[in-house]
């Protein structure tokens, strides 16, 4: 079951914080609850701070036609998923699948754990002015948590990290470890950081891990981003580059 194929219907919603928080385009966290007395295929709907905004529709009265039920999507999402509003009608709201098992672990402790002022901005403004202040997050929650754009300057690093590891399915460790090797190839000159995030880019786009391919976007990025700033461009000769690329293939395939 893909992603273009799940259209769910979100219920419940004047239980807990009616329509604000769901604009269209806004993403929010599916999350299962198999301890509901109610129904074992139970999923509900969580915004930022563990904030419960609504349940997936799970009977044949509330399910919205083209949308699927809770129970029919059950098995083949993971314990977090991420969702994105399509339309809202007075009542429910329609809703599009667009991760079915979300792994970034620290966006998914900002929607789980209760980190600010129970308060919520029940307000016509939604989301509100001020940030949220979380006590250990930064990440800025009007950009999509799937699909951010990784060059965007006012993203922090450590988001844009988190996003990354999930998408080359890679830890923290991993993602340090690549970024070491870039940066030490080029001891005299140093490479930035953003020929790093440029280049982990290219290995999302590609999605190939084997050091044939991970050689050709280091010396793509050299050319592309270089642009006779590093003295020492020898140092990627056809030897030394290779090294590199087994280097990082290995990391990505253990």
């Amino acid at each position: 079951m893909s992603n273009q194929e799940i259209r769910l219907t979100v219920v419940g919603i004047y239980k807990y914080k009616g329509r604000f928080p769901f604009s269209a385009g806004r993403q929010l966290i599916c999350s299962k609850e198999p301890d509901n007395r109610f129904d074992k295929k139970a999923i509900k709907v969580l915004d930022v701070g563990n904030t419960k905004v609504g349940y997936i529709a799970n009977s044949s009265s509330t399910v919205l036609e083209g949308t699927l039920s809770a129970s029919q999507v059950y098995d083949f999402i993971g314990d977090y998923s991420v969702i994105e509003v399509v339309s809202s009608t007075e009542y429910n709201v329609i809703c599009k699948v667009v991760e079915q098992d979300f792994k970034v672990e620290k966006l998914i402790e900002a929607f789980t754990i209760d980190r600010f002022d129970p308060a919520y901005p029940f307000t016509d403004e939604y989301p509100p002015e001020e940030p949220y202040p979380f006590d250990f997050c930064e990440f800025p929650f009007e950009y999509n948590l799937v699909d951010i754009d990784y060059f965007d300057d006012t993203i922090p690093d450590k988001w844009r990290m988190y996003l990354m590891c999930s998408k080359l399915g890679i830890d923290e460790k991993k993602y340090d470890e690549i970024c070491n090797i870039m940066l030490d190839a080029e001891k005299d000159q140093g490479l930035y950081i953003t020929d790093v995030i440029y280049f982990l880019n290219d290995l999302i786009s590609i999605n190939e891990r084997d050091t044939a391919a991970i050689k050709k976007i280091i010396l793509d990025n050299l050319e592309d981003f270089g642009n006779g700033e590093y003295e020492n461009l020898a140092l990627f000769n056809n030897e030394e580059t290779t090294k590199i690329a087994e280097k990082i293939s290995k990391i990505l395939q253990n």
